[in-house]
């Protein structure tokens, strides 16, 4: 289980363009499955998505980056925040607190994305078969990804 706010931070950085889908909120903790099939495919080629468990949350906020000339909302519960469904982009720290910048592409919400922060105990990750994957793992399969599509990207250039 990773504990150190950094390393959850990092953790929603590893899933960068994966999209949270759906949510199950129980008590503080929530769980989320986020669909990065460019990642769980190098698990096993059926694959689409991870969870992620977040446990023991506080102080949950979502900020919104309005479309028009309005000031930002706050959403609290996880029914306002993740409906409709966050493409993750970054994770970042801000002292004790886990911020994931989100974008929010087509949503017809009166915004585009937003700053998701929170507290938490910590956070454990599983594929789709239920095996549960390390930070220093999941950034691995992420490297080799990017190296790979990095590459194609220069041959495909010449």
């Amino acid at each position: 289980m990773l504990t150190s706010v950094s390393d959850i931070a990092d953790l929603f950085s590893v899933f960068h363009d994966g999209e949270i889908v759906s949510h199950e909120a129980q008590g503080s903790d929530l769980r989320l499955r986020l669909d990065v099939e460019y990642l769980a495919r190098r698990i096993q080629p059926t694959f689409k998505f991870f969870e992620i468990d977040v446990i023991g949350v506080e102080h949950l906020d979502f900020t919104t980056w309005p479309n028009d000339d309005v000031p930002p909302s706050h959403l609290h519960t996880p029914a306002e925040i993740f409906q409709p469904r966050l493409e993750v982009l970054s994770g970042e720290t801000e002292g004790a607190v886990v911020r994931v910048v989100c974008n929010q592409p087509g949503a017809r919400v009166g915004y585009c994305g937003g700053d998701l922060r929170f507290r938490t105990r910590g956070a454990k990750v599983r594929d789709e078969s239920g095996v549960e994957w390390s930070l220093e793992d999941l950034k691995s399969l992420a490297e080799a990804y990017w190296a790979e599509w990095s590459e194609r990207g220069k041959r495909n250039a010449t």
